[in-house]
């Protein structure tokens, strides 16, 4: 017996810790089942280290344009920034939101960069839950290694943007409409529901994805899914999450968010309509082009064979499938809708190409890769029993090798991009009141860094006259010219023109040339101006 706080207490025993320890284990280790289970594990902590080694190289580098447009966001949602912003309507906030929670509970931008880091851990396993559903465990092993390593899951997981984040809440959806529609527990379709909600509010351009369930379930159920009880459910969620984003945006910016989310018009696109100017045929060649450049010649020779075994498997099983002969033989046509109704419309019906547009797109493709490549194995296998092991370890060893060496180049490359951009902010802040105004083209990492109200009167559509015009209606404290973003040709000689109305305060370099200059407007000169204007 021992006394604790005046009572006498039995002493825990070791066979009662022994007992707590074990409970413990089957909590986080119980679903490990046998050595490709295990096999995973070591896959999850590879992603793990490899991920912590690359936001510890890059834990401080500046923002890029989209991740400051959502760390603006954020400041603005939390109370912490009282400025005006823009919450435009074709930008979902699910991250902002998160951040400001963050922000008010007291922790700074690198608990965003942790964050944003679990996410990209949480693609991995991700990966194998589906693919041990859709096939079996070999291919889902391999599928998540290859996501482990992938270059551009690895690089976005710096970045402070909605890609990756987006994936792993898609892929879970993904993972809950297949327990759901296997009839192992349709109440999955609730999480589905909310995942994919979720997804939609992470990135407004998930809605693409949504596409994939219902010509799946059309093609295979006929109209026999709208019985479905708990899939409705699922969508009450999708549409409950939808409907909170237009509501507040619709109220945050006094529009009307479905018409400029939708942007159909010149009106509510800012002159660029969503479905004007679209790439068409042109970007599946560009992106076919690119294939080299995200998967490596190893892989991508893998992923070639591989997609000629799934299309051949596919069509064989086509007749199977809607004819429900056989519906073991779903699985093919669901893995080819999360393939290429992504691929087929990021690369047909947008302005420009990206890698980071197909990252919803690259789960489905190392299924495929792996399918391919488990059967290469087996062929090899009948010539010699582990030749079929070697090759795989072989082109995944290699395929890594490539994949993280890729990573490591990129990233290096780009940890001080922008860094004269945050520095100028940053000494903006630290030398001006809360009401300066700053004109700036970089207007999402300006406002963000120096929190100042900051307005882009500079880009190639803007003549001088416009620009003196707002200079006289908002009397901006500094201006802003550097290379980082276009600019109207007239205004990098502007201030040579006018000497005394703009004085240069602050210059950055790179290699002896400046990169950025920024210049304090002077009333006294720009009064005289004014003058001059009106004689």
């Amino acid at each position: 017996m021992e006394e604790i706080k005046g009572e006498l207490r039995e002493p825990i025993s070791n066979k009662e810790i022994e007992k707590r320890i074990k409970k413990l284990s089957g909590f986080f280790f119980g679903w490990v089942k046998d050595n490709y289970d295990k096999a995973f594990i070591a896959v999850l902590v590879l992603s793990v280290l490899i991920r912590i080694y690359f936001l510890s190289i890059s834990i401080h580098q500046p923002v890029w344009w989209d991740s400051a447009d959502y760390l603006t966001e954020a400041k603005v949602l939390a109370g912490n920034l009282n400025i005006p912003y823009y919450f435009t309507p074709r930008r979902t906030f699910l991250l902002p939101l998160l951040w400001a929670g963050l922000l008010n509970l007291g922790f700074e931008e690198i608990s965003f960069r942790i964050l944003e880091l679990i996410f990209s851990i949480a693609v991995v396993p991700a990966t194998y839950l589906i693919g041990k559903q859709l096939f079996d465990k070999k291919i889902a092993l391999i599928a998540s290694f290859l996501s482990s390593v992938f270059w551009m899951y690895l690089f976005y997981s710096n970045k402070l943007m909605t890609e990756i984040p987006t994936l792993a809440l898609f892929l879970f959806s993904v993972y809950f409409f297949w327990q759901g529609y296997t009839k192992k527990n349709e109440k999955m379709f609730i999480w589905f529901g909310i995942f994919l909600g979720l997804a939609f509010l992470a990135r407004a351009g998930t809605i693409v994805m949504f596409a994939i369930f219902p010509i799946f379930l059309l093609i295979t159920e006929k109209l026999k899914f709208i019985k479905r009880k708990y899939l409705w459910f699922g969508v009450l969620a999708v549409l409950a999450i939808m409907a909170f984003f237009f509501i507040f945006t619709s109220i945050k910016q006094d529009v009307n968010a479905i018409s400029y989310f939708l942007a159909l018009t010149p009106e509510t696109s800012g002159g660029n309509p969503r479905f004007s100017n679209l790439l068409g045929f042109q970007g599946i060649s560009e992106y076919f082009s690119l294939m080299p450049h995200y998967f490596g010649w190893v892989l991508l020779s893998i992923f070639g064979i591989s997609v000629i075994i799934f299309l051949f498997e596919l069509f064989l099983s086509f007749d199977m499938i809607i004819k429900r002969k056989d519906t073991s033989r779903d699985k093919y046509l669901f893995l080819f809708l999360l393939a290429f109704v992504p691929f087929i419309f990021q690369a047909m019906f947008y302005h420009h190409t990206e890698d980071r547009y197909l990252m919803n797109a690259f789960p489905a493709f190392f299924l495929i890769l792996s399918i391919g490549l488990v059967k290469i194995a087996e062929k090899l296998k009948k010539y010699k029993k582990y030749l079929g092991l070697f090759f795989i370890l072989l082109i995944l060893a290699v395929g890594a090798f490539q994949q993280i060496t890729q990573a490591n180049a990129i990233i290096e490359s780009k940890i001080n991009s922008y860094q004269e951009v945050k520095d100028s902010a940053i000494w903006i802040k630290e030398n001006s009141n809360t009401t300066a105004i700053v004109f700036s083209a970089s207007v999402p990492q300006t406002t963000y860094y120096a929190e100042r109200e900051t307005y882009n009167f500079l880009t190639e559509d803007i003549n001088q006259s416009y620009f003196e015009q707002k200079m006289y209606d908002l009397k901006p404290t500094f201006l802003v010219l550097s290379v980082f973003e276009p600019h109207s040709q007239w205004i990098y000689t502007y201030p040579e023109k006018h000497p005394n109305l703009l004085i240069p305060v602050k210059a950055y370099n790179q290699n002896d040339q400046p990169v950025l200059i920024v210049y304090q407007f002077n009333y006294a000169a720009m009064s005289d101006l004014i003058s001059n204007e009106t004689k």
